[in-house]
This record gives structure tokens, C-alpha cells and sequence, in this order.
């Protein structure tokens, strides 16, 4: 599973509401979490930020324990 979609769904929160927490488009949360885009710059500094994460675990190249 998608890495942001699993941080999302685990703060119980929709696609809708994470992209107004970051200021980004909802499909843009879509295509991230369908591995469609990465996110960068600003964006991956906010979404780390939001999730209390290092910006590596939003890429998938760092380590989380999501137990």
C-alpha cells in the first residue's frame, strides 16, 4: 500500500481534507497515492510535516512502524 494513502487512512481522514491541510488539489492526493507522482519540494516538506514523518517514509525510502 501507498505510503501517504496509509498515513492518511490511519489519521482517519479523506483525500478532500489532507489536500486542503497542505494546499494542494484533491486529485493531486489521488495521483500521489497511485503512485502516479511523487511529491516534491514544498509538497513533501508539508506532507512529512502533517504526518510528523521524515521526508524519506512519504518517498518510501525510509523506515516507519505502522503497527
Amino acid at each position: 500500500m501507498n505510503i501517504v494513502k496509509e498515513l492518511r487512512k490511519r489519521k482517519g481522514i479523506q483525500q478532500k481534507e489532507l489536500a486542503l491541510e497542505i494546499g494542494v488539489a484533491q486529485p493531486t492526493v489521488s495521483d500521489w497515492e497511485a503512485n502516479k507522482k511523487d511529491p516534491s519540494g514544498d509538497r513533501l516538506e508539508k506532507l512529512a510535516e502533517y504526518f510528523n514523518v521524515d521526508k524519506l517514509v512519504i518517498l518510501g525510502k525510509g523506515v516507519i512502524d505502522l503497527t
